[in-house]
């Protein structure tokens, strides 16, 4: 990225410790944070940056997502990377085997880590549905389409995740990266009723289904239904 194009980001151009041993980087409100790799995480940062000059889109999920860190570590269930919405933390393994030797895809993975964090908000809006006074509404649209309210809720949340596979897609090939390492998820279906169904089989190793984890948390948030006693005669 060259210092033209840095002096032009509209939220700050990324800066780093002198410290060999840690590095610390400002992109927005990201905080880029290592203690080891850190010419990898050097790496993400400045690919985030290019794209939030480059790209309006990705400028956009920057200002969505607000303020996180991404930090290297172990990711949950020996996943690449997860998104923690408690901690407002981006964690990504450096040394898991789909990016160990690819830093383009790790770049990639990074950025899609940033769309997930910007959807938040949307995510967010459909958990009210799981609340007393707005259950009744999810339970009424699952109905119509033969689903239980879990299903249906499990159903939207897979549409969010495909809506940042389309939007990752663009960004790619925006940034003149389509078809390389940092195009990780170029393969996924192209529409959301395929993409649906491939998430609603199990896994390779027989995993439960992707779509299990939306389903189950949606029966984690929502209280237990409230029993409504009819009072008998009064005497």
């Amino acid at each position: 990225m060259s210092d033209e194009q840095q002096a032009d980001l509209p939220y700050g151009s990324p800066s780093s410790d002198p410290s060999n041993a840690v590095y610390r980087s400002q992109v927005g409100g990201i905080c880029f944070e290592a203690t080891e790799h850190t010419d990898r995480m050097s790496r993400i940062a400045d690919r985030v940056a290019e794209a939030g000059v480059r790209v309006p889109d990705f400028h956009e999920a920057l200002m969505e997502a607000g303020e996180l860190a991404v930090r290297f570590r172990s990711a949950r269930e020996r996943a690449v990377a997860h998104w923690n919405a408690v901690t407002r933390e981006l964690v990504i393994d450096p040394l898991h085997g789909d990016v160990r030797d690819d830093k383009d895809r790790l770049a990639g993975v990074a950025l899609f880590g940033i769309l997930d964090a910007a959807s938040e908000g949307e995510r967010a809006g459909w958990e009210q549905y799981t609340q007393p006074g707005y259950a009744d509404y999810i339970d009424e649209w699952a109905e119509r389409e033969g689903m239980t309210a879990a299903g249906y809720y499990g159903r939207e949340m897979e549409r969010i995740d495909f809506d940042n596979v389309q939007r990752h897609r663009r960004i790619m090939a925006c940034l003149g990266r389509a078809g390389t390492g940092a195009d990780h998820l170029r393969d996924l279906p192209g529409d959301f009723d395929s993409f649906y169904a491939m998430r609603c089989r199990p896994g390779a190793g027989g995993e439960a289904p992707h779509v299990e984890t939306y389903r189950l948390r949606y029966e984690a948030l929502r209280p237990g239904p409230v029993v409504v006693r009819q009072r008998g005669p009064v005497d």
